[in-house]
Formats: structure tokens, sequence, C-alpha cells
């Protein structure tokens, strides 16, 4: 056995005989195993082998895992093992779905072996934190440090993921293709833990921002050596009165604002995915938390209660275009490099569902930067969703490439994605 690992070896008597009962380090980390159901949802299980020999054992043994947290028994599990009756091996699970689902929370567990009324064996389980998310098969409900969350504007079947800072994103799809985006327009903090760890929001405003540390062109440094360097900004998707989406941002510090969150922007077509279901109202000021499209400004985080698709994303239409990953070529007068060619919008096709939604500067010079120049040849940045001013333009089939990566503007912001 490995010592390193913390098996155990105890003898004791047992009617009559004296049993040795060990159980191997597999068993420490070994909660991770997950039931084939769909939607991937864990079922607590310990895989556990040992020797148990003894006068008049046979090829089954039942005994007792019994479970403890600071020393008090949490949960019994009777378990009956198979045995080889030549050698005493035994291999086996021991499945903990009687116990709290917490059980395995990463903080310290005991568990005790008991054979009969004798306690032949204890032994402290190693801490895993978010062990029941290892190793799940299928299409898991949330990320690794994520835990799923219940609350009462949770889609019906769908899955809002929280982690211990409150950035909750949000399941989209099964299988293969799944994968997690913000709940949330994003936020963006000097900390990974928000204010929770005690950060300061940037990006609230036009100056909001260290330009040194997180410059526009997101070549950020820390100014600290190769083995201290650390992110100086993290986008999180948190809710909260005084959390507006972030603005002001290119797409070099939204990506990297991703990055450091783990997480990246998403493609146009998770964008879409995600944004499927919400009701685009036309014209709406957001009463009631349906989706903002004609008003003075964006809204907080949370309140798009109504502007909800049918994963649980909120404020996918409206409040602010939202940046996604891909650069398209940007177009323009060769004649005129600084002017806007086309600068205008054109209708998706009527009578098929596409509601009043339209593109922007699909032909168009692009604008550069914060000051509202333009550049003949520079890429463009895809913009969906439109914002608080787009009125009936705005939807999930709004699509503006006015914009390049380098430029920066008050109804621009993002959202992240984990992918699977």
């Amino acid at each position: 056995m490995d010592a390193n690992r913390r098996s155990f070896l105890r003898r004791t008597l047992f009617q009559g005989a004296v049993v040795a009962v060990a159980v191997c380090a597999g068993m420490t980390a070994a909660n991770a195993l997950t039931a084939g159901r769909a939607g991937g949802h864990a079922r607590s299980a310990l895989t556990v082998s040992g020797t148990i020999n003894g006068p008049g054992l046979g090829a089954s043994v039942m005994v007792n895992y019994v479970f403890l947290k600071g020393g008090s028994a949490v949960c019994t599990v009777p378990t009956t093992l198979a045995r080889d009756t030549a050698t005493g091996r035994f291999t086996g699970e021991v499945d903990t779905a009687m116990c709290p689902s917490n059980l395995f929370d990463g903080s310290d567990v005991t568990v005790r072996v008991d054979v009969g009324d004798a306690g032949v064996a204890t032994g402290a389980v190693n801490p895993v934190p978010y062990a029941r998310y290892a190793e799940q098969v299928g299409t898991p409900d949330c990320p690794v440090g994520y835990e799923r969350e219940v609350d009462g504007a949770t889609p019906p079947g769908r899955w809002i993921c929280r982690d211990r800072y409150g950035d909750d994103v949000v399941r989209v799809g099964d299988g293969s293709t799944a994968f997690w985006i913000d709940r949330y327009e994003a936020t963006i903090w000097t900390t990974r833990g928000g204010v929770v760890t005690g950060g300061n929001r940037l990006f609230d405003n036009e100056t909001n921002f260290d330009p040194v540390r997180f410059p526009r062109n997101g070549q950020w440094s820390s100014g600290l050596s190769a083995v201290q360097i650390s992110p100086p900004a993290y986008a999180l998707s948190v809710a909260g009165g005084a959390y507006f989406p972030a603005r002001w941002v290119t797409w070099f510090q939204a990506q990297e604002a991703c990055r450091a969150s783990g997480k990246r922007l998403p493609t146009g077509e998770e964008w879409g995915a995600a944004a499927q279901g919400t009701v685009d109202p036309g014209a709406s000021n957001g009463a009631g938390g349906q989706c903002v499209t004609l008003a003075d400004g964006p809204r907080n985080a949370g309140g798009g209660t109504l502007c909800r698709s049918s994963w649980g994303t909120q404020d996918m239409i409206g409040n602010v275009l939202e940046m996604t990953a891909e650069w398209f070529a940007g177009s323009g007068n060769g004649s005129s490099p600084g002017a806007l060619v086309n600068d205008g919008v054109a209708t998706w096709p009527s009578g098929y569902g596409y509601n009043d939604d339209q593109t922007f500067n699909v032909n168009g010079a692009v604008r550069f930067d914060g000051a509202g120049r333009v550049t003949f040849g520079s890429p463009s940045v895809a913009a969906r969703g439109g914002g608080w001013n787009d009125s009936v333009r705005g939807g999930i089939y709004y699509l503006s490439l006015g914009g390049g990566p380098s430029f920066f503007h008050p109804t621009v912001g993002f959202r992240c994605v984990i992918p699977r």
C-alpha cells in the first residue's frame, strides 16, 4: 500500500477470528464516478479495494462505511463486498447517494470501516475540492469549481452555475457541443473574486482603467517577476444594483479579461445559440424586466428577468452590444478611406421571424478608435444583439461591423464563455 496516500491497516477480532482490512487509496478520490443518465449528473460513489481475511469468511462480506466530519458521523453506507476466498482481496463501490450532497466539498472527511459491531479500519479521505465534478461523463451540469444554483429565475430543466465568488454561468446545449456562457453581460474587476476579494470595478466609465498595466492593446504587464505575474483585470458575470456592464473596452482588453477568468469570448455561433428564445420586445425601455432597446443608458446586471433566453442568459437583446470572437474583413472606398461608406443599416427579410433586426456597416469602413476615426483596410469585430438605443433594429439577428478591434465606445460590451 502507498503510505503517502494514507492507506490504512488495522487488525481486530471479529466473531473470534483475526480480520485484516486494508482499504486502498483508490477510495480517497473515487467519488468522481457518475451515473450515465442524461445531463451528466454526478452520483457520489467511491471505488474501494483491499483485503479481508479470517476463518469462516465467504465470497461476500457485509461491511459498513461510516463517513465522519469533525469526528461526527455524517452517514453510514452498508456495502456488500465481493471477496476472493483464496486471497481475501476485494473490490467494489460504495454508493453514497444517501449521504449529503456536499460530503466531498474539499473539507476533511474520515471514513471508518465496520464489520459487524467492530470498527476494523479508520483513515482520512484526501480532501478533493469539487471532486464530484472531476470525472463526469455525458454533459456535466456545471464547470469544475461551480455549483448548481437553484432560484426562481432558472428556466425549468436548465442550469445556472455559480462559483464561490458569485460568478454566474449558464449551460447551453447537451453532449459534446455544450458550453457555458456568462449569465450576465461582463463586468471587469481588479481581482478574480470581484468585490468578494476586495476588487475594484474597471471600465464603468471612459477613464477608469490602468493604461500602464492594462493598455488598450491588451498587452498587460503586472510589473512583477515572471513567477509572480498575475492579470490586472478579470471579467466576471455578477448581478448587483451597481454592476453596470463594462464598456469603453477594446476587443483586445475584453478577450484578455475573459482569459484571466478561465474563459474566452464566444464565437458568433455560440452567442446565437445562447440567445435562443429571448423575447424581442421591439422598442422598450426595459420596464418590468423586458429587454432595454430604447432608453438613455444600460441597466445593471440581473435586471433582465423578462429579457431571458431559453437557457437563462439575460440581456442578449439590447442593453449593450456584445463583441464576439471573430474578426471580419473591413471594406470601404479606396478613394475616400477616411469616410464611412454605406454607413447604414440593412433589414433581414420580412416574414421569416427576423422581426425588424438589422445589420450595420457590413459594406462600410470601420470605426477605428474611441475618437470615432475610421480607416480603410481595418478589420471589423462583430457586435451582436443591439444596444439600449437601437429600438426595433436590435435583436438576436442584429449585427454591427462598425468597429475594429481597437474601437471602444459606451454602447459596446461583451460576455465570456467557458468551453467544454
